[in-house]
């Protein structure tokens, strides 16, 4: 299995012959590659729901049994497969705890005061909504259909093949 760390400066291609490691995306045309994309018919995607607590290698090995496909899907997402999957309960009560306290020193600095019940139950309420509310966004991950990936890491591969004389930084 791959890195669960996505690294910003590298973006990867795979095709049944190689895997093009495209270094500094943000120096290749990758608008080609959106444009791509964005063009494909609507009946080319679907809509999986993920687990909360999911590692975007594990939906899409059920999805597709090929972990390789996150850069290809969380671009499509435009997601970070780090920060922008679902979360656990638990890390959201944790993410809560954290902000209690960091208000909690912005408002009283070293003073080891706190807030008074009332103030201190609305303001989890309010985090909680709000945490849960984010977290409701990234349960579904648009991916494509099964029928079309092969297609689509065709035609992708294909844009990139193109370019790839222009862009010295590309390793094949």
């Amino acid at each position: 299995m791959k890195e669960t760390l996505m690294k910003y400066d590298d973006f990867n291609v795979f095709n049944v012959r190689n895997t093009l490691k495209i270094k500094n995306y943000t120096s290749f045309d990758i608008y080609k590659i959106k444009e791509l994309l964005n063009s494909l018919d609507k009946n080319y995607f679907a809509w999986i729901k993920l687990n909360e607590g999911s590692l975007i290698e594990s939906a899409l090995y059920d999805y597709y049994g090929d972990e390789n496909l996150y850069d290809l899907i969380m671009f499509i997402n435009q997601r970070d497969m780090l920060f922008d999957m679902p979360y656990s309960y638990d890390v959201i009560l944790n993410a809560i705890d954290r902000s209690m306290s960091e208000y909690e020193y912005r408002v009283f600095g070293n003073f080891k005061k706190e807030l008074s019940e009332k103030s201190n139950k609305r303001l989890r309420e309010k985090l909680d909504a709000d945490y849960t509310e984010k977290n409701q966004k990234f349960l579904y991950l648009k991916v494509i259909k099964r029928e079309y990936i092969n297609e689509v890491k065709r035609r992708v591969y294909e844009e990139i093949e193109t370019q790839k004389e222009m862009y010295s930084m590309i390793e094949v």
